[in-house]
């Protein structure tokens, strides 16, 4: 018998293997989400340090599309995506802090 991992299982392997890169929840973030016929984790990296190629080689490994043999046709249900984006925080400038406060 094979025993899949739900994607909340998936996340939180996910979390500590980029904790054991040294990116804590601060650095990367990650969600996950169940929805009928499938699931996602979303991973957001928020740190300008980060190793973005680091991470998407980590996240993907959690990435499970089962295909159509033949035809190459992504199968309905049970997949699992991955989604990796970057959201660094604005930064504002002393200049423009200083004209806001006049």
């Amino acid at each position: 018998m094979n025993y899949t991992h739900t994607v909340a299982e998936k996340g939180k392997m996910l979390r500590k293997q980029l904790k054991d890169l040294g990116y804590s929840n601060r650095k990367v973030r990650v969600r996950s989400e169940s929805y009928s016929m499938g699931s996602s984790i979303h991973v957001t990296i928020v740190d300008r340090e980060v190793d973005t190629e680091k991470v998407k080689q980590v996240a993907t490994q959690f990435e499970e599309v089962r295909r159509d043999e033949y035809t190459g046709e992504t199968l309905l249900g049970a997949n699992t995506y991955v989604h990796i984006s970057i959201d660094y925080p604005t930064e504002v400038n002393e200049t423009h802090q200083e004209y806001n406060a006049a």
